[in-house]
């Protein structure tokens, strides 16, 4: 079962000490956030992680 009313599904990646790097990035202290998703469906969690991590990259690495 993928989904679970009980839990929630949390996916954070984050770049430790970048966030001057990464201006147009979110930010929590000197961490660039690049994929901040929680959801209690794990298949959509990953799914609308996968689609952000590749909209940060278009936007801030140039592409993926």
């Amino acid at each position: 079962m993928a989904s679970c009313k009980e839990c929630d599904w949390i996916i954070y990646i984050y770049k430790k000490g970048c966030a001057k790097d990464f201006p147009k990035s979110l930010s929590h202290g000197e961490d660039a956030i690049i994929v901040s998703e929680n959801c209690s469906d794990m298949e959509l969690c990953f799914a609308k992680a996968h689609i952000a991590l590749k909209e940060w990259l278009l936007e801030n690495d140039g592409g993926y």
